[in-house]
């Protein structure tokens, strides 16, 4: 019989790397802010570090480029929003109606989206325009999205006959959808946001719901 080695716990981060951190997400802060007063095209190095009262040396250690630092809220979001599906998706009972939990999850998706800061969310509609690694990344994040939606449709339908699986296309179609509604509301303030919840739910449960005879 093999001995089974443990697994050593993982190495404590340094100071330095501690700081780095702590750096890192007072310049995306910063960023947020200058987003929300002056929107990207206007936004210079120096409007970030003086939002996140840095210097623009340490700007430069975390970010060679304005359009890294975009990538690099805009990513942020994305793998805090996910990660709250997740969990939501996870505290769910799975006996209650597919069209309820689907509620649930966006719920979860609009209220992280409503307590994300203003530039935050303004993220969403500069990325498209920082030139292509930040496409990439736009296009990456809004894939995984639409894997999530289709995975989700799948769970639904393996547990009901009333759901179907949705293919790319229509998940994809979903994603731009949300994100177009929510960059729109997200201009009269969070409230805004969070009542799209009605017609978001109604909208994809309409797409999930398997047709008469289908």
């Amino acid at each position: 019989m093999s001995e089974v080695v443990p697994t050593p716990p993982p190495r404590p981060p340094t100071t330095a790397e501690t700081r780095a951190a702590s750096n890192r997400s007072r310049i995306l802060a910063g960023l947020a802010t200058a987003l929300a007063e002056k929107g990207y095209a206007a936004t210079t190095i120096a409007d970030i570090a003086a939002a996140a009262r840095v210097s623009r040396t340490t700007v430069y250690e975390q970010f060679a480029e304005k359009d890294l630092a975009l990538i690099g809220l805009y990513s942020d979001l994305a793998d805090r929003i996910l990660d709250r599906l997740a969990s939501g998706l996870l505290a769910q009972d799975t006996a209650v109606d597919w069209r309820v939990r689907l509620d649930g999850l966006i719920r979860v998706y609009l209220e992280a989206m409503a307590d994300a800061s203003a530039g935050e969310r303004l993220s969403l509609l500069e990325i498209a325009s920082a030139g292509p690694r930040a496409r990439l990344v736009r296009r990456e994040v809004l894939d995984r999205y639409s894997v999530g939606v289709s995975w989700l449709s799948q769970v639904f339908a393996d547990a009901d006959p009333t759901a179907r699986t949705l293919g790319p296309t229509l998940s994809l179609a979903i994603v731009g959808a949300i994100n177009e509604l929510v960059l729109r509301a997200a201009e009269d303030g969070p409230d805004a946001v969070r009542a799209l919840r009605g017609d978001t739910s109604e909208m994809i449960a309409r797409l999930i719901a398997r047709p008469a005879g289908g």
